[in-house]
């Protein structure tokens, strides 16, 4: 920030303008209503600012509350079973994994082999393997 002082030239002082002593802006004019009228607007976006982060801090607190009392509920007895239904793998995964076995190994994948490799997650290292 380069400081500055007003200079008055002449026995007139202009309100609405000021020169600047700068070495750089010694001719440069600053008009005073629109600097005042900048100070303004940023004070103002400084409250719209302040007024956002108030309610962000409301909200904020409001889903920790909520993240609280969902993880105090999670804790009752019967509240989330656990599944216990095991989800069959769609046909489009099944053939995935059948291109990536014969990719690494060169041979078909049998339905034994397949089910080894979905219930070990051996398929998504399987899968790494022939994209490599």
């Amino acid at each position: 920030m380069v400081p500055f002082s007003i200079l008055m030239t002449g026995p007139k002082i202009d309100t609405d303008t000021v020169h600047l002593d700068d070495l750089k802006a010694r001719n440069e004019t600053v008009n005073l209503h629109k600097f005042f009228e900048d100070v303004d607007n940023v004070k103002a976006n400084t409250r719209v600012v302040e007024q956002v982060l108030q309610r962000v801090k409301v909200i904020k607190e409001k889903v920790e509350a909520l993240e609280k009392s969902n993880a105090s509920r999670q804790k009752l007895p019967g509240c989330c079973p656990e599944p216990s239904a095991y989800i069959e793998p769609g046909p489009e995964y099944k053939e995935t994994i059948e291109r990536g076995y014969f990719t690494v190994t060169g041979q078909e994948v049998d339905d034994e082999m397949m089910e080894k490799l979905i219930e070990s997650g051996g398929s998504e290292t399987l899968l790494q393997q022939a994209i490599q």
